[in-house]
């Protein structure tokens, strides 16, 4: 029970942790002056575009957290 109980409390983490990475990636675009992708129409050239662009930025942000957790930095998932 114990088990099951950690293992939802650890996905809830998971979850909120990637949305705020997704927040956060989103309004540093945007006080970039970039665009995100659902600043477009859905499917059109321009969403794509930023689709792509924002992928790379999210990426970089993943990479850019793994590698400070493999320095031993403190992995804002784990809760005590």
């Amino acid at each position: 029970m114990e088990n099951r109980q950690n293992k939802s409390r650890n996905a809830q983490v998971d979850r909120a942790f990637d949305r705020a990475l997704v927040m956060t990636v989103s309004i540093i675009r945007r006080a970039q002056g970039k665009r995100n992708p659902e600043d477009f129409a859905s499917g059109s050239p321009e969403f794509e575009q930023a689709a792509d662009e924002y992928l790379e930025d999210l990426t970089r942000a993943l990479d850019r957290h793994s590698a400070g957790v493999a320095r031993g930095e403190d992995d804002l998932r784990c809760s005590h």
